[in-house]
């Protein structure tokens, strides 16, 4: 009976600069999601508070408008949440801010296809999600994050095989 052991040994794919521009990709994505928190929270409580300035029921639901709005300031705690992950390079950092781009731009698309006029910064919420949409999907972000995945595989202790 003989024991096999198997020992990984990371090898590097790519030269420093590139390593340091895609470490960069993910830290301007990181601020990119901080803004766009700090934003959605401003234009949901924008909306919480003309929805408190309305007096009756009837009121209300004319201002459905200000109430879809203010589901917004709900993806403002989750955005926060990515853009965290992805300062602190976390492995489900991708994930999580795609998903923040893909609830946001549901929102928007909601506001924008109800009946009468959408609100103006319905405009400039989709454009900046379609915008983040597109740099998360860039080469250098999904490399940089595949290269954060592959390391944490790597790290991940390697048990002694058994064989014959």
């Amino acid at each position: 009976m003989s024991q096999e052991v198997q020992v990984r040994v990371p090898v590097s794919e790519a030269p420093v600069a590139r390593r340091s521009s895609r470490y960069r990709a993910v830290s301007v994505i990181g601020l990119l999601l901080l803004v766009q928190a700090g934003v959605l929270l401003a234009i949901g409580v924008y909306n919480l508070w003309e929805l408190g300035a309305t007096p009756s029921l009837d009121a209300f639901l004319r201002r459905l408008s200000a109430f879809l709005g203010a589901i917004l300031a709900l993806l403002a705690p989750l955005t926060l949440t990515a853009a965290i992950a992805c300062l602190a390079a976390r492995r489900n950092a991708w994930s999580l801010a795609i998903l923040t781009q893909g609830l946001g731009l549901l929102a928007a698309l909601v506001l924008y296809l109800r009946e009468g006029p959408a609100p103006a910064y319905v405009y400039g919420v989709m454009v900046y999600h379609i915008i983040l949409v597109l740099y998360l999907n860039s080469w250098d972000v999904q490399a940089s994050f595949r290269a954060r995945t592959a390391r944490t595989a790597d790290a991940a202790p390697v048990e002694d095989r058994v064989g014959d």
